[in-house]
């Protein structure tokens, strides 16, 4: 027997919905950044929705005190591997980043479908750019530059849930390593409340702030694959209780990281600061060195992240 071809789904057909964030660069806008998307053509990208948002208007110190589009204060440029940090800035804009991929989520995207990029663009237009990209690296420097990337990069690390992926452009660490005490555990504690009769009173998500006896953690008895009894609790008339608890590992976003070795906004030695700080953060981090290329994006640089993102795209089997 003889079976049709074109009855049977392509790979493309079976993807679940996927969602990719882009965030744009200083003085630019959401809209401004959309021709991005038609770079990706591969058909696994048939079931992704994209946004584009636009950062609210900022007094940015580095440009005086001028106000702008810009997502965070940055303090100096060219930014360093040393610059200062303006933490709460970058915190304040990583709750906005939050609440867009919580919309999504909600809207029913998986997480790890859920992909965060950033680009620094400055005053230079990208659907001008994307016109004149040939195929071979073409650089450019903004005369105001941010970076989105900063931003993509904070927001996936410290999403409690593990996304698809998050990718950096010609970016730098936003924050010093006491950020990392903010990152999410690397397991998820379950914890259950047991009475003497074994019965199983509820079920509770752990998470760092749980603390046991007005002290102790939850993060401080990790047991990785096994069962820990850890304390006694009292719970009104069922009596004295149990608590048992087991830690479940979880995979942590991994990160693209994009950076040209003449880049003068964001210099190169800020670029490879980044991955020893996210391996103490215990992230996966891809670091891939353009030769020759300034501050900027190329169609080279966006294909690979297309074929990076395809990589670890889900299926809705």
């Amino acid at each position: 027997m003889v079976f049709s071809q074109q009855n049977q789904p392509s790979k493309a057909d079976s993807m679940a919905r996927s969602f990719v964030l882009w965030l744009h660069g200083l003085g630019d806008s959401g809209p401004a950044n959309e021709p991005i998307k038609t770079v990706f053509t591969s058909p696994e990208f048939r079931n992704t929705v994209w946004s584009f948002p636009s950062a609210p208007f900022n007094p940015v110190t580095c440009n005086n005190g001028a106000v702008m589009p810009s997502w965070f204060d940055i303090h100096e440029m060219p930014v360093t591997a040393d610059s200062p940090k303006d933490e709460s800035s970058v915190l304040k804009a990583v709750q906005n980043v939050h609440a867009m991929i919580d919309k999504e989520i909600a809207a029913g995207t998986a997480p790890n479908n859920v992909f965060v990029c950033g680009l620094s663009q400055g005053g230079f237009p990208l659907a001008l750019a994307l016109q004149h990209l040939p195929p071979s690296p073409l650089s450019f420097s903004p005369p105001n530059a941010h970076t989105p990337s900063a931003l993509a990069l904070a927001s996936v690390l410290l999403y409690p849930k593990t996304l698809g992926g998050g990718a950096v452009f010609s970016g730098w660490v936003p924050f010093n390593s006491s950020i990392i005490q903010r990152i999410p555990p690397n397991a998820k504690r379950i914890l259950w409340r047991v009475n003497k009769s074994g019965v199983d009173l509820n079920l509770l998500i752990g998470c760092s702030e749980v603390v046991l006896d007005g002290s102790k953690s939850l993060t401080e008895t990790s047991c990785m694959h096994s069962v820990l009894m850890i304390g006694t609790d009292y719970s009104g008339d069922k009596g004295q209780c149990f608590l048992f608890a087991r830690d479940y590992p979880c995979k942590r976003t991994p990160v693209l990281w994009c950076h040209g070795t003449e880049d003068r906004t964001v210099l190169f030695e800020a670029g490879q600061a980044g991955p020893p700080f996210l391996e103490q953060a215990g992230v996966s981090c891809e670091f891939k060195a353009y030769p020759g290329l300034g501050h900027t994006i190329t169609t080279e640089e966006l294909k690979y992240l297309e074929s990076w993102i395809k990589t670890r795209m889900q299926s809705s089997s």
